[in-house]
């Protein structure tokens, strides 16, 4: 009994609508004649469209709805075209993009949802208009991205703006980089106005961010601090220091951009230090990631957060992390790195210099990273 009652609801959720396509129609509000706040008319009430799941090809259909045998179209955030009144009618759409109708998609059901009317979807038909790009704070290849839509500049959220995203940003700006970061405000500062893109995913080769998928124009959920910056045709090799310490343990540091930098400990762990030893010419002989009490805080800019590195990587560089000058760290989370730990361990190490008050602090530290070398 119980078994037939679950994949009843479970066939509910997952088939179209039982709505006809002739019981809904359509309008857009507070915008223009083919911009603006969805909305759809049903049971003789208009009712708004939650954003969630509302992507490209659920405004390609909505726009047939409106009557427009649109080929381009985007979701709108309700910061462009404001939240709407009454119920919300459809949430989680998913529609394949050739419907003539959002009654033909998939959802969660009519009046089914967990939204609020700051939710409501809006949509754009008939997009003509191209998107450029700027660069602002920094220099003619570096600095706080904007971009021009509409006839107005806005920023791009950082969440999920990588490498990637950072070389097609660039090809906007008319370079065609091979090497590009994505960068966080700490570096050029926070914008103003509306924020255009939030949460974008590139395969890497699109002309344009509007190729790449997204949550929808001026959906987001960030605040200008955190605005992405981009470094475009970057031809600076990253080197590494330790500080505080020893010629083999130390609070580490990156040179880039012409300035020393630290790097923020969460999510370093013992493949990130041996990346780390690897830079500072350490090749083999162990290493862990050390405490940033062990080595003191430094001073400027933070350049790298949320490291994750196989371990293979010759340069930190090379490994994933979060843009360039990210906030959410200061230097009381400045990592320190303890290389060579296997050479330092052995005998006759401990023989040569068992008087050194250097070395006994190291193996100290070197006992304690092999209980807990993740840092957290």
């Amino acid at each position: 009994m119980y078994r037939a009652v679950s994949v009843y609801w479970i066939s509910v959720l997952l088939v179209p609508s039982v709505v006809s396509a002739q019981q809904l129609s359509a309008r857009v509000v507070n915008g223009t004649a083919d911009a603006g706040r969805l909305e759809i008319l049903y049971d003789g009430t208009w009712s708004t469209v939650c954003d969630d799941e509302f992507g490209q090809r659920e405004a390609l259909v909505a726009c047939r709805m409106l009557g427009f045998n649109s080929t381009t179209a985007a979701a709108v955030g309700t910061s462009k075209y404001g939240a709407g009144s009454g119920d919300i009618l459809f949430s989680k759409l998913q529609c394949v993009g050739h419907e003539t109708s959002l009654a033909q998609c998939r959802h969660s059901g009519l009046y089914i949802h967990n939204c609020d009317h700051s939710e409501d979807v809006g949509v754009m038909c008939n997009i003509t208009q191209q998107m450029s790009a700027r660069v602002v704070g920094g220099t003619a290849a570096a600095g706080r991205l904007e971009i021009l839509y509409d006839g107005t500049w806005s920023t791009v959220c950082d969440d999920g703006f990588g490498q990637r995203e950072a070389l097609v940003a660039c090809r906007m700006l008319g370079f065609n980089s091979t090497t590009a970061e994505a960068v966080g405000t700490a570096k050029y500062g926070a914008g103003s106005g509306r924020i255009l893109f939030d949460d974008l995913r590139c395969v890497g080769n699109e002309t344009s961010l509007a190729q790449c998928e997204h949550w929808g124009l001026y959906t987001h959920n960030c605040e200008h601090l955190e605005d992405v910056g981009v470094m475009c045709n970057i031809t600076d090799q990253m080197t590494a220091r330790l500080a505080g310490g020893t010629s083999q343990a130390g609070r580490l540091e990156i040179f880039f951009n012409r300035e020393w930098s630290t790097v923020c400990d969460n999510q370093f762990g013992q493949k990130e230090a041996e990346v780390a030893c690897n830079m500072l010419g350490f090749k083999t002989g162990g290493a862990a990631a050390v405490s940033p009490r062990r080595y003191g805080r430094g001073s400027g800019h933070i350049l790298l957060n949320n490291v994750n590195c196989q371990g293979t990587e010759t340069s930190l560089a090379q490994c994933q992390h979060h843009p360039l000058y990210t906030s959410g760290c200061d230097h009381s989370n400045d990592v320190g790195v303890v290389c060579n730990i296997n050479n330092m361990a052995n005998s006759d190490s401990r023989e040569a210099c068992n008087s050194c008050t250097e070395y006994n602090n190291i193996a100290k530290e070197v006992t304690a990273l092999r209980l807990s070398p993740k840092i957290e």
